[in-house]
């Protein structure tokens, strides 16, 4: 697409009151077994204003998590994600410098 020639990456939840089920598809990776920036942006995107709670339990396909958002939208907001973590992966970035 035009508007977007590096690609986006896209974030697909169900919320169930303060349960999200979140798949996320990342530009040039696909699926991804789990997203700590798009589950906190879940969040965001599906709170309300005036919400007692802004606690919701995270289930993607590697895990599960739980989010914390003060919920106030402006100001001095507080936005905490909690939830197991393990090495996936590792490898080597070269730098290639052009002349």
């Amino acid at each position: 697409d035009r508007r977007w020639p590096t690609g986006i990456n896209v974030g697909l939840a169900f919320v169930d009151q303060q349960h999200i089920k979140l798949r996320v598809f990342e530009r040039g990776v696909g699926p991804t077994l789990a997203c700590g920036s798009g589950a906190c942006a879940a969040v965001i995107a599906s709170a309300q204003p005036g919400d007692a709670t802004h606690d919701f339990t995270i289930t993607q396909p590697g895990g599960t998590h739980v989010v914390n958002w003060s919920g106030k939208f402006l100001g001095d907001d507080v936005l905490s994600l909690a939830g197991a973590v393990c090495w996936e992966d590792e490898g080597v970035m070269t730098r290639v410098l052009h002349s």
